[in-house]
């Protein structure tokens, strides 16, 4: 399907032997928490606030709709979004229906997005009509002539384009009295299915794809990135970096495990991330170190409430030990980097309980 797997047979039955792959699936926190926590806020941006409970009916009526559509067991479906909320609940949704993700920089055009529906055979895409000043529905349609695969174009938002699929109007209709209650049960990915793609930006050329299990995912959110920065319920993470790549395993995998808020930041700049950061009384910010470096030279942090910060979990490239210092003076929080690529996620980070040479130095203990 995508590019090569790199689990022989083998070796799932170990990992599942030894507990690392024995977690639940993102469906199933999903479900989890909307019991348990029902009442509280899950998931945020500028447009959308959700919680648990609000979050599982969303995505169990998109998860519907995909069915109802005929989508099938492994057809492929493109998200090129920024960071809505959407975003975050599609990627459950079509883990339900038991469709593979795959998530798209918003930043990729033409050729990026025709040579990635066209390799993956797409039978889909959800995009916004047009954000910052760009169409992404007419990008779709020049290129949707050359790929016969491409069937469906959902577009988030109020107002959408004629011959398009409105994410609103699916969420807003109730598509659970039309069926049992275990409906979707067995159509699904299993926590160790093979169940989304990522990509690459590559340095030359066109993306690159790998294929992922949740489950190396998630083990690597909850072992590693959760623990590292004592994530749990009463935390609200800060997605700043791009939702289709980048340091967003804790936003996506570890989150949810624990129970955790995410706000999500849909444009980065520093004044809007300190922003988010007071507004939504942020404890753990996530990002890559230009970001971090930016909050405190390109804005000034004392301008805002930054009182709940105590982490700001780093990914994506080093961040250099005097950059470190002055993120932590001015930012008032402790950072943590973690070690890994988009292939596997991270597979070791700093911790909290460290010393601050070990974590400025170092990128941590194995996972």
């Amino acid at each position: 399907m995508a590019g090569a797997n790199f689990y022989n047979k083998e070796i799932p039955k170990e990992y599942i032997e030894k507990g690392y792959w024995q977690l639940p699936t993102l469906s199933e926190m999903w479900d989890r928490n909307a019991r348990e926590y029902s009442d509280k806020e899950a998931v945020v941006d500028s447009r959308t606030r959700l919680t648990w409970a609000e979050a599982k009916k969303w995505i169990d009526r998109m998860a519907l709709r995909f069915v109802e559509l005929g989508l099938k067991k492994d057809d492929v479906m493109v998200l090129q979004l920024p960071n809505f909320v959407e975003f975050c609940l599609l990627r459950v949704a079509l883990e339900k229906a038991g469709v593979f993700f795959l998530p798209a920089l918003r930043t990729l055009r033409h050729e990026e997005m025709k040579y990635m529906l066209s390799h993956m055979k797409a039978c889909g895409i959800v995009i916004p009509w047009k954000f910052r000043d760009f169409d992404y529905f007419q990008m779709v349609k020049e290129i949707q002539r050359d790929l016969p695969a491409l069937q469906h174009i959902f577009v988030v938002g109020d107002e959408v384009p004629e011959g398009t699929i409105s994410l609103k109007e699916i969420v807003n209709t109730p598509l659970e009295e039309k069926y049992p209650s275990d409906y979707l049960q067995g159509k699904g990915f299993s926590v160790t299915d093979i169940s989304f793609v990522c990509h690459t930006t590559g340095t030359t050329g066109f993306p690159k794809f790998m294929e992922e299990r949740a489950c190396t995912l998630i083990h690597s959110g909850v072992r590693g990135d959760g623990a590292c920065v004592k994530l749990n319920a009463d935390d609200t993470l800060a997605a700043l970096s791009p939702a289709a790549i980048g340091p967003n395993v804790i936003n996506y995998f570890a989150a949810p495990y624990f129970a955790a808020k995410v706000a999500l930041l849909e444009h980065f700049s520093a004044e809007e991330a300190l922003e988010l950061i007071e507004k939504e009384k942020v404890t753990i910010a996530s990002g890559v170190p230009t970001q971090a470096v930016m909050m405190v030279r390109d804005a000034n942090p004392d301008d805002y409430n930054l009182d709940s910060l105590r982490a700001f979990w780093l990914a994506g490239a080093p961040l250099g030990y005097e950059d470190a210092v002055e993120v932590e003076k001015k930012l008032g929080c402790q950072a943590v980097q973690v070690y890994g690529a988009v292939d596997f996620g991270g597979i070791s980070s700093g911790s909290l309980d460290d010393s601050r040479e070990m974590r400025f130095r170092t990128v941590g203990r194995p996972f």
